[in-house]
């Protein structure tokens, strides 16, 4: 957003603009540990599972899909805001009104949702790293390195 859009902002409006764009920009932190984790689970752990762990994979791998359904939603409730807020700005409305804010704080509400499921999947995630990591097929390869 230019700068001259965003001195015609309110100073709140202004800071909740800034404040969305933030959380922009931590969707796409999210994006890339999605992308991580996918690659952990596919490339690695698959291989080194054992038939009791099989079920735990596929609950953590669901996991982690349901949480990039939330995050894609979030995106999506993230980028219209700030749309509504540049929309203003260039229509000469630039003051907050209760939508707005409503807006806003159901955003942050959102925003914690998100980081408490995101660490609810990567505690999983470990757990099972953990359990892998004391297998007999775990300790057999690392032997063999």
């Amino acid at each position: 957003m230019e700068t001259s859009v965003k001195i015609k902002l309110s100073p709140i409006l202004s800071y909740m603009y800034s404040d969305v764009e933030q959380l922009r920009s931590e969707i796409g932190f999210y994006n890339d540990e999605i992308r991580f984790f996918r690659t952990l689970i596919d490339r690695y752990l698959i291989p080194l599972i054992d038939k009791e762990s099989m079920s735990k994979i596929r609950e953590t791998a669901k996991q982690l899909t349901e949480f990039e359904h939330e995050k894609d939603l979030f995106s999506e409730q993230t980028v219209a805001f700030l749309l509504k807020v540049k929309d203003k700005a260039l229509t000469s409305h630039p003051n907050l009104d209760r939508e707005d804010e409503k807006t806003y704080l159901q955003l942050l509400d959102e925003k914690k949702e998100l980081m408490n499921s995101f660490k609810r999947f990567k505690k999983a995630f470990f757990a099972i790293m953990e359990h892998l990591l004391q297998t007999e097929k775990m300790k057999n390869l690392l032997e063999e390195n």
